[in-house]
Protein backbone atom coordinates (compact mmCIF):
# COMPACT_ATOMS: atom_id res chain seq x y z
CA UNK A 1 0.00 0.00 0.00
CA UNK A 2 1.25 3.04 -0.88
CA UNK A 3 1.77 6.53 1.19
CA UNK A 4 -1.10 8.41 -0.97
CA UNK A 5 -3.62 5.06 -0.27
CA UNK A 6 -2.79 5.54 3.55
CA UNK A 7 -4.00 8.90 3.77
CA UNK A 8 -6.97 8.62 1.87
CA UNK A 9 -7.79 5.93 4.18
CA UNK A 10 -7.15 8.53 6.96
CA UNK A 11 -9.68 10.85 5.22
CA UNK A 12 -12.26 8.46 4.78
CA UNK A 13 -11.69 7.19 8.62
CA UNK A 14 -11.81 11.17 9.95
CA UNK A 15 -14.99 11.30 7.56
CA UNK A 16 -16.34 8.11 9.37
CA UNK A 17 -15.84 9.25 12.57
CA UNK A 18 -18.10 12.37 12.54
CA UNK A 19 -21.64 11.90 12.90
CA UNK A 20 -24.68 13.95 12.53
CA UNK A 21 -25.50 14.52 16.44
CA UNK A 22 -28.04 11.77 17.69
CA UNK A 23 -30.22 14.15 19.93
CA UNK A 24 -31.33 12.92 23.55
CA UNK A 25 -33.02 15.55 24.68
CA UNK A 26 -30.62 18.70 24.70
CA UNK A 27 -27.49 16.74 25.19
CA UNK A 28 -25.80 15.09 21.08
CA UNK A 29 -22.57 12.60 20.76
CA UNK A 30 -19.88 13.82 19.58
CA UNK A 31 -17.76 10.83 18.76
CA UNK A 32 -15.78 8.67 20.18
CA UNK A 33 -11.95 8.67 21.33
CA UNK A 34 -10.01 5.71 22.13
CA UNK A 35 -11.46 3.04 20.40
CA UNK A 36 -9.79 2.56 16.44
CA UNK A 37 -13.44 0.71 16.00
CA UNK A 38 -15.44 2.88 17.40
CA UNK A 39 -19.02 1.13 17.10
CA UNK A 40 -20.85 -1.78 16.59
CA UNK A 41 -19.20 -4.99 15.62
CA UNK A 42 -16.35 -3.20 14.23
CA UNK A 43 -15.57 -2.04 18.03
CA UNK A 44 -11.95 -3.18 19.30
CA UNK A 45 -12.28 -4.84 23.12
CA UNK A 46 -9.71 -5.62 25.29
CA UNK A 47 -9.57 -9.13 27.45
CA UNK A 48 -9.63 -7.31 31.26
CA UNK A 49 -6.01 -8.51 32.03
CA UNK A 50 -3.25 -6.55 30.32
CA UNK A 51 -0.71 -8.16 27.88
CA UNK A 52 2.04 -6.90 26.22
CA UNK A 53 2.06 -7.04 22.36
CA UNK A 54 3.68 -10.01 20.93
CA UNK A 55 5.43 -8.78 18.31
CA UNK A 56 3.69 -7.99 14.72
CA UNK A 57 1.93 -9.85 11.78
CA UNK A 58 0.89 -8.49 8.53
CA UNK A 59 -0.88 -11.14 6.54
CA UNK A 60 -1.43 -11.37 2.89
CA UNK A 61 -4.84 -10.23 3.10
CA UNK A 62 -3.69 -6.59 4.30
CA UNK A 63 -4.87 -7.41 8.23
CA UNK A 64 -2.66 -7.22 11.06
CA UNK A 65 -2.58 -9.43 14.37
CA UNK A 66 -1.46 -8.62 17.89
CA UNK A 67 -2.62 -9.49 21.53
CA UNK A 68 -5.64 -7.77 22.78
CA UNK A 69 -4.62 -8.91 26.85
CA UNK A 70 -4.02 -12.15 28.23
CA UNK A 71 -6.01 -14.96 26.84
CA UNK A 72 -6.86 -12.95 23.66
CA UNK A 73 -5.68 -12.06 19.90
CA UNK A 74 -6.94 -10.05 17.57
CA UNK A 75 -7.15 -9.31 14.01
CA UNK A 76 -7.39 -5.59 12.53
CA UNK A 77 -8.34 -3.74 9.00
CA UNK A 78 -6.04 -0.59 8.85
CA UNK A 79 -8.46 1.54 9.13
CA UNK A 80 -8.91 0.09 12.65
CA UNK A 81 -11.77 -1.62 12.61
CA UNK A 82 -12.01 -5.03 14.59
CA UNK A 83 -12.34 -8.21 12.23
CA UNK A 84 -12.17 -11.01 15.07
CA UNK A 85 -10.57 -11.77 18.32
CA UNK A 86 -9.46 -15.81 19.21
CA UNK A 87 -9.12 -17.24 22.41
CA UNK A 88 -5.10 -17.78 23.37
CA UNK A 89 -3.61 -18.91 26.08
CA UNK A 90 -3.44 -16.55 29.11
CA UNK A 91 -0.63 -14.89 30.34
CA UNK A 92 2.31 -12.74 29.76
CA UNK A 93 5.64 -14.34 29.58
CA UNK A 94 8.43 -12.22 28.73
CA UNK A 95 9.33 -13.73 25.42
CA UNK A 96 5.96 -14.52 24.07
CA UNK A 97 5.91 -13.91 20.49
CA UNK A 98 3.98 -14.65 16.81
CA UNK A 99 5.17 -14.76 13.42
CA UNK A 100 3.55 -15.87 9.97
CA UNK A 101 4.68 -18.86 8.14
CA UNK A 102 2.78 -20.25 5.43
CA UNK A 103 -0.19 -19.10 5.83
CA UNK A 104 -0.22 -19.84 9.86
CA UNK A 105 -0.03 -17.19 12.31
CA UNK A 106 2.93 -19.13 14.63
CA UNK A 107 2.50 -18.19 18.61
CA UNK A 108 4.94 -18.98 20.97
CA UNK A 109 2.96 -18.58 24.57
CA UNK A 110 4.46 -19.50 28.11
CA UNK A 111 6.99 -21.67 26.30
CA UNK A 112 4.53 -23.70 24.27
CA UNK A 113 4.12 -23.31 19.87
CA UNK A 114 0.55 -22.89 18.68
CA UNK A 115 -0.61 -22.19 15.15
CA UNK A 116 -3.33 -20.44 14.21
CA UNK A 117 -4.61 -20.61 10.01
CA UNK A 118 -5.28 -16.94 8.84
CA UNK A 119 -8.28 -18.34 7.50
CA UNK A 120 -9.77 -19.06 10.81
CA UNK A 121 -12.90 -18.12 11.61
CA UNK A 122 -13.24 -15.39 14.38
CA UNK A 123 -13.57 -17.67 17.51
CA UNK A 124 -11.21 -20.04 16.44
CA UNK A 125 -8.79 -21.69 18.82
CA UNK A 126 -4.94 -22.01 17.78
CA UNK A 127 -3.54 -25.60 17.86
CA UNK A 128 -0.89 -26.70 19.88
CA UNK A 129 2.00 -27.95 18.25
CA UNK A 130 3.14 -29.99 21.30
CA UNK A 131 6.85 -28.40 20.83
CA UNK A 132 8.53 -26.18 23.80
CA UNK A 133 10.60 -23.40 23.05
CA UNK A 134 12.21 -20.51 25.09
CA UNK A 135 12.48 -18.42 21.90
CA UNK A 136 10.91 -17.89 18.25
CA UNK A 137 12.26 -15.56 15.34
CA UNK A 138 10.30 -12.14 14.40
CA UNK A 139 10.28 -13.68 10.89
CA UNK A 140 10.61 -17.05 8.71
CA UNK A 141 12.59 -17.91 5.57
CA UNK A 142 10.66 -20.03 2.99
CA UNK A 143 8.25 -21.50 5.69
CA UNK A 144 11.37 -21.92 8.52
CA UNK A 145 10.83 -20.69 11.96
CA UNK A 146 13.88 -20.66 14.31
CA UNK A 147 13.20 -21.54 17.50
CA UNK A 148 15.28 -21.73 20.74
CA UNK A 149 14.97 -24.94 22.96
CA UNK A 150 17.80 -24.01 26.31
CA UNK A 151 21.21 -24.02 24.63
CA UNK A 152 20.29 -25.33 21.00
CA UNK A 153 18.64 -23.88 18.39
CA UNK A 154 16.15 -25.41 16.06
CA UNK A 155 14.23 -24.80 12.81
CA UNK A 156 10.67 -25.30 12.46
CA UNK A 157 9.71 -26.29 9.01
CA UNK A 158 5.93 -25.28 9.01
CA UNK A 159 5.67 -27.12 5.65
CA UNK A 160 6.15 -30.52 6.71
CA UNK A 161 5.90 -29.50 10.52
CA UNK A 162 9.66 -31.22 11.07
CA UNK A 163 12.15 -29.84 13.11
CA UNK A 164 15.94 -29.86 12.58
CA UNK A 165 18.76 -28.90 14.47
CA UNK A 166 20.49 -25.88 13.15
CA UNK A 167 23.36 -24.57 16.39
CA UNK A 168 23.53 -27.04 18.98
CA UNK A 169 25.62 -26.61 22.22
CA UNK A 170 25.83 -23.24 22.37
CA UNK A 171 27.15 -21.96 26.33
CA UNK A 172 27.26 -18.44 25.83
CA UNK A 173 24.43 -17.27 28.67
CA UNK A 174 21.36 -15.45 27.70
CA UNK A 175 20.44 -15.77 23.96
CA UNK A 176 17.93 -12.98 22.53
CA UNK A 177 16.33 -11.34 19.58
CA UNK A 178 16.90 -14.24 17.68
CA UNK A 179 16.55 -13.93 13.98
CA UNK A 180 16.31 -16.28 10.77
CA UNK A 181 17.46 -14.36 7.19
CA UNK A 182 16.08 -15.45 3.57
CA UNK A 183 19.70 -17.30 2.98
CA UNK A 184 18.81 -19.31 6.28
CA UNK A 185 21.86 -17.66 8.34
CA UNK A 186 20.59 -17.30 11.81
CA UNK A 187 21.82 -14.57 13.71
CA UNK A 188 21.08 -13.87 17.54
CA UNK A 189 22.18 -11.39 20.42
CA UNK A 190 24.24 -12.19 23.71
CA UNK A 191 25.52 -9.86 26.12
CA UNK A 192 25.37 -6.27 23.78
CA UNK A 193 26.36 -8.20 20.42
CA UNK A 194 24.78 -9.82 17.66
CA UNK A 195 26.46 -12.98 16.04
CA UNK A 196 26.25 -14.82 13.15
CA UNK A 197 26.27 -18.52 12.17
CA UNK A 198 25.87 -19.91 8.45
CA UNK A 199 25.39 -23.64 8.49
CA UNK A 200 25.56 -24.20 12.00
CA UNK A 201 28.98 -22.67 12.79
CA UNK A 202 29.68 -18.76 13.84
CA UNK A 203 30.87 -16.28 11.54
CA UNK A 204 34.32 -14.75 12.78
CA UNK A 205 35.46 -12.08 9.96
CA UNK A 206 33.74 -8.63 11.43
CA UNK A 207 31.28 -10.33 13.75
CA UNK A 208 29.94 -10.33 16.63
CA UNK A 209 28.51 -7.01 16.42
CA UNK A 210 28.46 -4.78 18.98
CA UNK A 211 24.71 -3.21 19.45
CA UNK A 212 23.13 -1.79 22.43
CA UNK A 213 20.01 -1.63 22.10
CA UNK A 214 17.51 -4.67 23.44
CA UNK A 215 14.52 -6.06 20.80
CA UNK A 216 16.59 -6.18 17.41
CA UNK A 217 14.87 -7.06 14.38
CA UNK A 218 15.36 -7.92 11.17
CA UNK A 219 12.51 -6.27 8.73
CA UNK A 220 12.33 -4.44 4.82
CA UNK A 221 16.00 -4.84 4.66
CA UNK A 222 17.03 -2.78 7.95
CA UNK A 223 17.71 -3.64 11.60
CA UNK A 224 15.30 -2.24 14.11
CA UNK A 225 16.05 -2.05 17.97
CA UNK A 226 13.04 -0.81 20.33
CA UNK A 227 13.56 1.22 23.03
CA UNK A 228 11.83 2.71 25.91
CA UNK A 229 9.47 5.84 25.63
CA UNK A 230 8.08 4.16 21.96
CA UNK A 231 11.50 5.18 20.56
CA UNK A 232 12.56 2.88 17.17
CA UNK A 233 16.26 2.80 15.84
CA UNK A 234 17.35 1.99 12.42
CA UNK A 235 20.48 -0.07 11.56
CA UNK A 236 22.04 -1.33 8.36
CA UNK A 237 23.54 -4.47 7.57
CA UNK A 238 26.52 -3.81 9.41
CA UNK A 239 24.47 -2.27 12.43
CA UNK A 240 25.41 1.10 11.54
CA UNK A 241 22.49 3.96 12.27
CA UNK A 242 20.61 4.32 9.13
CA UNK A 243 19.92 6.96 10.35
CA UNK A 244 19.72 6.03 13.57
CA UNK A 245 16.60 6.90 15.64
CA UNK A 246 13.25 7.29 13.20
CA UNK A 247 10.53 7.28 16.11
CA UNK A 248 11.06 8.76 19.82
CA UNK A 249 13.19 10.97 21.45
CA UNK A 250 15.46 8.74 23.46
CA UNK A 251 18.40 9.56 21.86
CA UNK A 252 20.95 9.85 24.59
CA UNK A 253 21.44 12.73 26.82
CA UNK A 254 18.76 15.77 26.66
CA UNK A 255 17.64 18.87 28.27
CA UNK A 256 13.98 19.22 28.50
CA UNK A 257 10.99 17.65 27.08
CA UNK A 258 10.95 13.80 25.39
CA UNK A 259 9.25 13.29 22.80
CA UNK A 260 7.54 9.85 23.69
CA UNK A 261 4.34 8.04 23.40
CA UNK A 262 3.79 5.74 26.46
CA UNK A 263 1.06 3.33 24.89
CA UNK A 264 4.27 2.22 22.15
CA UNK A 265 6.64 2.39 24.86
CA UNK A 266 9.05 -0.52 24.21
CA UNK A 267 8.02 -1.63 21.28
CA UNK A 268 7.38 -5.70 21.03
CA UNK A 269 8.21 -6.63 17.08
CA UNK A 270 7.74 -4.60 14.16
CA UNK A 271 6.13 -4.92 10.43
CA UNK A 272 7.13 -3.10 6.70
CA UNK A 273 3.18 -2.34 5.10
CA UNK A 274 4.25 -0.33 2.37
CA UNK A 275 6.76 1.45 0.94
CA UNK A 276 6.52 4.08 3.47
CA UNK A 277 3.74 2.47 6.33
CA UNK A 278 5.30 0.43 9.02
CA UNK A 279 3.23 -0.72 12.23
CA UNK A 280 4.73 -1.42 15.55
CA UNK A 281 3.39 -3.68 18.31
CA UNK A 282 3.62 -1.75 21.59
CA UNK A 283 3.23 -2.07 25.62
CA UNK A 284 -0.40 -3.85 26.51
CA UNK A 285 -1.09 -4.45 22.54
CA UNK A 286 -1.67 -1.05 21.62
CA UNK A 287 -0.70 -1.32 17.80
CA UNK A 288 0.74 2.18 16.15
CA UNK A 289 0.65 2.55 12.40
CA UNK A 290 3.64 4.91 11.29
CA UNK A 291 4.20 6.72 8.20
CA UNK A 292 7.52 7.62 6.84
CA UNK A 293 9.18 11.22 6.49
CA UNK A 294 11.16 10.68 3.56
CA UNK A 295 12.55 14.76 4.05
CA UNK A 296 13.03 14.08 7.88
CA UNK A 297 13.73 10.42 7.38
CA UNK A 298 11.59 9.94 10.39
CA UNK A 299 8.23 7.93 11.08
CA UNK A 300 5.31 9.52 12.50
CA UNK A 301 2.27 7.48 13.99
CA UNK A 302 -0.34 8.39 12.17
CA UNK A 303 -3.13 6.03 13.55
CA UNK A 304 -3.69 3.80 16.62
CA UNK A 305 -5.21 0.27 16.73
CA UNK A 306 -6.90 -0.58 19.67
CA UNK A 307 -8.96 -0.10 23.07
CA UNK A 308 -8.75 1.76 26.25
CA UNK A 309 -9.44 -0.65 28.97
CA UNK A 310 -8.88 1.00 32.47
CA UNK A 311 -10.04 4.97 33.44
CA UNK A 312 -6.90 5.80 35.79
CA UNK A 313 -7.41 9.80 35.43
CA UNK A 314 -9.52 12.20 32.59
CA UNK A 315 -10.00 15.71 32.59
CA UNK A 316 -10.91 17.81 29.65
CA UNK A 317 -10.01 21.55 29.47
CA UNK A 318 -12.03 25.02 27.72
CA UNK A 319 -10.67 23.97 23.83
CA UNK A 320 -11.74 20.67 24.56
CA UNK A 321 -8.62 18.79 24.90
CA UNK A 322 -9.36 15.83 26.42
CA UNK A 323 -6.36 13.90 29.34
CA UNK A 324 -6.71 10.32 29.47
CA UNK A 325 -4.10 8.24 31.78
CA UNK A 326 -0.88 8.81 29.60
CA UNK A 327 -1.73 11.61 27.14
CA UNK A 328 -4.46 13.22 25.90
CA UNK A 329 -6.36 13.78 22.56
CA UNK A 330 -7.89 17.03 20.98
CA UNK A 331 -11.55 17.11 20.90
CA UNK A 332 -11.78 16.67 17.28
CA UNK A 333 -9.50 13.90 16.77
CA UNK A 334 -11.17 10.54 15.29
CA UNK A 335 -10.95 6.89 16.91
CA UNK A 336 -8.00 6.23 15.66
CA UNK A 337 -5.50 9.07 16.53
CA UNK A 338 -2.63 8.17 18.87
CA UNK A 339 -2.32 9.85 21.75
CA UNK A 340 -0.19 13.22 22.32
CA UNK A 341 1.69 14.71 24.87
CA UNK A 342 2.46 11.21 26.83
CA UNK A 343 4.07 11.58 29.88
CA UNK A 344 6.98 9.57 30.08
CA UNK A 345 7.21 6.98 32.13
CA UNK A 346 3.69 6.98 33.95
CA UNK A 347 0.57 8.55 34.14
CA UNK A 348 -2.24 10.08 36.22
CA UNK A 349 -4.52 8.15 38.85
CA UNK A 350 -7.61 9.06 40.20
CA UNK A 351 -9.98 11.80 39.66
CA UNK A 352 -8.35 14.56 37.96
CA UNK A 353 -9.16 18.50 39.28
CA UNK A 354 -9.39 21.03 36.65
CA UNK A 355 -8.49 24.72 37.89
CA UNK A 356 -9.97 27.89 35.95
CA UNK A 357 -7.19 28.35 34.54
CA UNK A 358 -7.07 25.63 32.24
CA UNK A 359 -4.36 23.80 34.17
CA UNK A 360 -5.36 20.94 36.37
CA UNK A 361 -4.26 18.84 39.60
CA UNK A 362 -3.62 15.33 39.67
CA UNK A 363 -1.58 12.61 40.88
CA UNK A 364 1.41 11.57 39.03
CA UNK A 365 2.82 8.03 38.76
CA UNK A 366 6.58 7.33 37.80
CA UNK A 367 7.38 3.62 38.24
CA UNK A 368 6.76 3.28 41.82
CA UNK A 369 6.45 7.00 43.53
CA UNK A 370 3.02 8.66 43.09
CA UNK A 371 3.34 12.35 43.97
CA UNK A 372 0.74 15.48 43.07
CA UNK A 373 1.12 17.58 40.57
CA UNK A 374 0.40 20.91 38.67
CA UNK A 375 0.35 20.72 34.53
CA UNK A 376 -0.99 21.57 31.76
CA UNK A 377 -2.30 19.61 29.27
CA UNK A 378 0.59 19.70 26.76
CA UNK A 379 2.48 18.15 29.78
CA UNK A 380 5.66 19.96 28.91
CA UNK A 381 4.94 22.35 32.12
CA UNK A 382 4.60 20.19 34.78
CA UNK A 383 5.79 20.72 38.24
CA UNK A 384 6.11 18.59 40.84
CA UNK A 385 6.55 18.83 44.67
CA UNK A 386 7.17 15.84 45.66
CA UNK A 387 4.32 14.89 48.02
CA UNK A 388 3.59 10.92 47.77
CA UNK A 389 0.73 8.89 48.71
CA UNK A 390 -0.48 5.72 48.76
CA UNK A 391 -2.70 5.00 45.64
CA UNK A 392 -5.55 4.37 47.72
CA UNK A 393 -6.00 8.26 48.60
CA UNK A 394 -6.56 8.83 44.94
CA UNK A 395 -10.23 7.80 44.17
CA UNK A 396 -11.86 11.34 44.77
CA UNK A 397 -10.53 14.85 44.60
CA UNK A 398 -11.23 18.55 45.00
CA UNK A 399 -9.99 21.38 45.65
CA UNK A 400 -11.92 24.42 47.76
CA UNK A 401 -11.29 27.50 49.58
CA UNK A 402 -11.32 28.00 53.57
CA UNK A 403 -12.30 30.73 55.32
CA UNK A 404 -8.30 32.23 55.91
CA UNK A 405 -8.50 32.02 52.35
CA UNK A 406 -6.06 29.32 52.22
CA UNK A 407 -6.87 27.33 48.86
CA UNK A 408 -6.88 23.47 49.72
CA UNK A 409 -6.59 20.23 47.49
CA UNK A 410 -8.91 17.06 48.93
CA UNK A 411 -8.51 13.66 48.02
CA UNK A 412 -10.18 10.86 49.92
CA UNK A 413 -10.42 6.77 49.25
CA UNK A 414 -13.50 5.04 48.16
CA UNK A 415 -14.63 4.91 52.15
CA UNK A 416 -14.40 8.88 52.46
CA UNK A 417 -10.92 8.56 54.31
CA UNK A 418 -9.07 12.13 53.22
CA UNK A 419 -5.45 13.50 52.83
CA UNK A 420 -5.56 17.55 52.19
CA UNK A 421 -2.79 19.89 51.67
CA UNK A 422 -2.60 23.72 51.08
CA UNK A 423 -1.95 25.32 47.70
CA UNK A 424 0.34 28.35 47.36
CA UNK A 425 -0.04 30.95 44.67
CA UNK A 426 1.10 28.21 42.14
CA UNK A 427 -1.41 25.99 42.44
CA UNK A 428 0.87 23.81 43.94
CA UNK A 429 0.38 21.54 46.78
CA UNK A 430 2.65 21.82 50.27
CA UNK A 431 3.86 18.93 52.06
CA UNK A 432 2.24 20.08 55.15
CA UNK A 433 -0.95 18.63 55.19
CA UNK A 434 -4.43 19.97 57.00
CA UNK A 435 -6.59 17.90 58.85
CA UNK A 436 -9.97 17.73 57.11
CA UNK A 437 -12.35 15.10 57.40
CA UNK A 438 -15.53 14.42 55.57
CA UNK A 439 -18.93 12.88 57.57
CA UNK A 440 -21.28 11.07 56.05
CA UNK A 441 -24.76 11.12 57.37
CA UNK A 442 -24.96 7.46 57.09
CA UNK A 443 -21.72 4.71 56.37
CA UNK A 444 -20.87 4.30 52.56
CA UNK A 445 -19.35 1.50 50.58
CA UNK A 446 -17.93 3.50 47.75
CA UNK A 447 -17.13 6.83 47.03
CA UNK A 448 -16.26 7.72 43.15
CA UNK A 449 -16.27 11.06 42.62
CA UNK A 450 -16.06 15.32 44.71
CA UNK A 451 -17.06 18.13 42.99
CA UNK A 452 -17.72 21.72 44.55
CA UNK A 453 -21.44 22.97 43.77
CA UNK A 454 -20.31 26.31 45.08
CA UNK A 455 -17.92 28.16 47.53
CA UNK A 456 -19.92 26.67 50.71
CA UNK A 457 -21.29 23.10 48.98
CA UNK A 458 -18.97 19.95 48.39
CA UNK A 459 -21.21 17.15 46.04
CA UNK A 460 -20.15 14.00 46.52
CA UNK A 461 -20.99 10.39 44.47
CA UNK A 462 -21.19 7.55 46.58
CA UNK A 463 -23.53 4.51 46.79
CA UNK A 464 -25.56 5.70 43.60
CA UNK A 465 -26.67 8.89 45.47
CA UNK A 466 -25.42 12.68 45.20
CA UNK A 467 -24.11 14.04 49.01
CA UNK A 468 -24.43 17.23 49.69
CA UNK A 469 -21.63 18.39 52.15
CA UNK A 470 -21.18 21.77 54.24
CA UNK A 471 -17.78 22.82 56.41
CA UNK A 472 -18.21 22.91 59.73
CA UNK A 473 -14.92 23.88 61.19
CA UNK A 474 -12.23 20.94 59.56
CA UNK A 475 -15.31 18.57 58.33
CA UNK A 476 -17.32 18.53 55.47
CA UNK A 477 -20.44 17.76 56.83
CA UNK A 478 -23.10 15.72 55.00
CA UNK A 479 -26.68 17.64 55.35
CA UNK A 480 -28.45 15.92 52.37
CA UNK A 481 -28.75 13.21 50.27
CA UNK A 482 -30.65 12.19 47.08
CA UNK A 483 -30.60 9.97 44.35
CA UNK A 484 -33.85 10.89 42.56
CA UNK A 485 -35.63 13.60 41.25
CA UNK A 486 -39.23 12.79 40.11
CA UNK A 487 -41.56 9.44 41.34
CA UNK A 488 -41.34 7.96 37.82
CA UNK A 489 -38.95 4.84 37.46
CA UNK A 490 -36.62 6.39 35.92
CA UNK A 491 -36.17 9.40 38.01
CA UNK A 492 -33.89 7.45 40.15
CA UNK A 493 -29.94 6.93 40.14
CA UNK A 494 -28.77 3.18 39.81
CA UNK A 495 -26.29 1.82 42.64
CA UNK A 496 -23.30 3.77 41.11
CA UNK A 497 -22.51 7.13 39.82
CA UNK A 498 -19.94 9.50 39.11
CA UNK A 499 -20.32 13.23 38.70
CA UNK A 500 -18.48 16.25 37.31
CA UNK A 501 -19.64 20.16 37.73
CA UNK A 502 -19.90 22.47 34.92
CA UNK A 503 -20.52 25.99 35.97
CA UNK A 504 -24.23 25.90 36.95
CA UNK A 505 -24.27 22.34 35.88
CA UNK A 506 -23.87 19.26 36.89
CA UNK A 507 -23.12 16.18 34.90
CA UNK A 508 -23.85 12.42 36.57
CA UNK A 509 -22.45 9.48 34.88
CA UNK A 510 -25.32 6.37 35.85
CA UNK A 511 -22.81 3.92 35.43
CA UNK A 512 -25.74 1.02 36.40
CA UNK A 513 -28.46 2.70 34.47
CA UNK A 514 -26.50 3.07 31.64
CA UNK A 515 -26.92 6.35 30.79
CA UNK A 516 -25.54 10.13 31.24
CA UNK A 517 -27.75 12.83 32.81
CA UNK A 518 -27.07 16.81 33.44
CA UNK A 519 -28.88 18.73 36.00
CA UNK A 520 -29.35 22.79 36.69
CA UNK A 521 -27.31 22.48 39.80
CA UNK A 522 -29.92 25.45 41.83
CA UNK A 523 -32.92 23.70 40.80
CA UNK A 524 -32.08 20.06 40.65
CA UNK A 525 -33.96 20.07 37.44
CA UNK A 526 -32.98 17.64 34.77
CA UNK A 527 -31.93 19.70 31.81
CA UNK A 528 -31.07 16.43 29.85
CA UNK A 529 -30.02 12.70 29.19
CA UNK A 530 -28.27 10.38 26.83
CA UNK A 531 -27.97 6.60 26.55
CA UNK A 532 -30.69 4.41 26.39
CA UNK A 533 -31.76 3.66 30.37
CA UNK A 534 -31.27 0.40 31.23
CA UNK A 535 -30.22 -0.86 28.21
CA UNK A 536 -26.63 -1.11 27.31
CA UNK A 537 -25.36 -1.31 23.83
CA UNK A 538 -22.28 -0.46 21.79
CA UNK A 539 -23.51 1.63 18.98
CA UNK A 540 -23.55 5.24 18.91
CA UNK A 541 -27.09 5.97 21.25
CA UNK A 542 -26.03 3.65 24.04
CA UNK A 543 -23.39 3.30 27.05
CA UNK A 544 -22.19 0.02 28.52
CA UNK A 545 -21.82 1.16 31.95
CA UNK A 546 -20.18 4.61 31.90
CA UNK A 547 -18.06 5.59 34.50
CA UNK A 548 -15.51 8.74 35.13
CA UNK A 549 -16.64 11.93 33.36
CA UNK A 550 -15.52 15.13 33.06
CA UNK A 551 -17.14 18.10 31.49
CA UNK A 552 -15.99 21.55 30.62
CA UNK A 553 -18.11 24.80 28.93
CA UNK A 554 -20.92 22.41 27.62
CA UNK A 555 -18.49 19.61 26.61
CA UNK A 556 -18.41 16.30 28.36
CA UNK A 557 -15.97 13.20 28.12
CA UNK A 558 -16.81 9.63 29.48
CA UNK A 559 -15.46 6.55 29.95
CA UNK A 560 -17.86 4.15 28.49
CA UNK A 561 -15.92 1.15 30.79
CA UNK A 562 -17.51 -1.86 28.77
CA UNK A 563 -17.50 -0.44 25.43
CA UNK A 564 -13.61 0.61 25.97
CA UNK A 565 -13.92 3.71 24.37
CA UNK A 566 -14.54 7.68 25.52
CA UNK A 567 -17.54 9.35 24.55
CA UNK A 568 -17.59 13.01 23.66
CA UNK A 569 -20.95 14.92 24.17
CA UNK A 570 -22.28 18.03 23.60
CA UNK A 571 -25.09 19.79 25.38
CA UNK A 572 -26.91 22.56 22.98
CA UNK A 573 -28.28 24.48 25.57
CA UNK A 574 -32.44 24.69 25.40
Amino acid sequence: MKSNQFRLILLLTMAFAVRVPIGAQHISSAGVLGNSGEQGSSLVRFASAPARGLGMVYDSYGTIWDRAGAGRLNRYALDGRLLGSYPIATGDAHFDRETLANGNVILLLGGILYRLPIDAYPGAQPTALGISADQISFANNKGEVALLQRNTVKVLNTNSWTLNTAIQNLSLGNIYDLAILDDGSILFQNAGQVRLFINGNEVTGGWPKNVKISRVQHVGGFWYGFDGHGTVRRFDGEFQPAPGVVLGGLSGWFIGHVDTNEELYLGNGMAILGDAIAAVSGRYGIVSLLEWNGDKQQYRIARRLGAVTNCHGLAINDNGSVWFNAGRWNWDDPPTAPILDSIAGGGILGQTVLLNDGSFLAALQRDSAVTIVHSRFDWKNQLANGISLPTSMLNAATTYTQKDGTRVLLLADASGHTSAFPLDGNNLPQKNGVPVVIRFASPVGHLTTLAMENKSVMLGAADGAICEFELQGNAWQEVRRWNSWDAGNTEHFGSQVYISRDGNQLWVSDSTRNRVLCFDLQTRKLLGSFGQTDHPGDDLEHFAHPAAIAARHGRAVVFDSDNQRLVKLQFSGS
